[in-house]
């Protein structure tokens, strides 16, 4: 991805952007909390590192300093009975060396993603291709909710290694239940059935939008569907009054990269660093 044609963000919007984020995955039972140098995602009962994560860190970058406050945030970790894990900021993460300092720490890099976005919504690109139509559940009250939730996890665990598709249906309609959320699923006709394809997690709240589980069944990719069902949203969400709606792609995913840029998408920084305490 070209950097000249990153997203000029300051570093205030993108610590809103990590925060607006973790309220995204909270849902009803999951704790977030604003400590001033770091945001702390929490959940009582899934030791998921996916769902008990620090971000958005600005400690000390004398070493002392950063030294004592790394170990607090360890302690912090050990009081919830879980492993410290930190991800890094896309813009403004002090020290700026927070990677190599974590490495040093006894922290491993399991994984990195890049944050993209756009303003408004590129309204050229049609919903999706011809012939297939976008659903958006949003709500605890809409007709389907529990089938859609169904729907939605039996996708997601077709493309996501290692996703249960039971558990998924249970927070997708717990995250229902919260002001906010909604899923886009994209519906075909096969073997003159109505069956959903492709499918995204959608959270829009002061004035920002983050789209989530992006995915497309095997099969049905390679058809501008992806593309279709992410502008389908953020129209959606420009409507509802986000001015801002962003997203997360694997690094090394140069395909969704290049789909999203086509809509308008713009990386925001530097890639976003997982580091686990082993």
């Amino acid at each position: 991805m070209d950097p000249s044609r990153s997203h000029d963000l300051d570093d205030a919007t993108a610590r809103m952007l990590e925060l607006h984020e973790m309220a995204a995955q909270a849902g009803p039972r999951r704790s977030v909390r604003d400590l001033g140098d770091m945001i702390l995602l929490a959940d009582p009962l899934d030791a998921d590192p996916f769902v008990n994560r620090a971000s958005a860190l600005r400690f000390p970058a004398d070493p002392r300093g950063f030294d004592a406050r790394l170990d607090q945030l360890v302690v912090l970790f050990a009081t919830l009975d879980r492993r410290p894990h930190v991800w890094s900021s896309p813009l403004g993460a002090t020290p700026s060396d927070l990677p190599r300092r974590l490495c040093v720490n006894g922290f491993t890099l399991v994984g990195e993603s890049r944050v993209m976005a756009v303003e408004g919504a590129h309204r050229s690109v049609p919903a999706v291709p011809g012939g297939l139509r976008v659903r958006c559940v949003s709500g605890p009250g809409d007709a389907g909710t529990s089938a859609a939730c169904d729907e939605a996890a039996a996708i997601l665990a077709a493309v996501f290694p290692g996703a249960d598709a039971d558990r998924l249906s249970v927070e997708l309609a717990a995250s229902l239940g919260e002001a906010g959320h909604a899923i886009y699923l994209v519906d075909a006709r096969v073997d003159g059935m109505t069956r959903p394809v492709a499918v995204a997690r959608a959270y829009a709240a002061g004035g920002l939008m983050y789209l989530s589980s992006i995915g497309t069944l095997p099969e049905w990719r390679g058809r501008g569907i992806a593309g279709g069902l992410v502008a389908a949203a953020a129209t959606d969400g420009v409507a509802s009054g986000a001015r801002l709606t962003y997203l997360s792609v694997e690094s090394g995913n140069a395909a969704a990269e290049r789909v999203y840029a086509g809509l308008g998408f713009r990386p925001v920084g530097r890639p976003v660093g997982r580091f686990l305490a082993w």
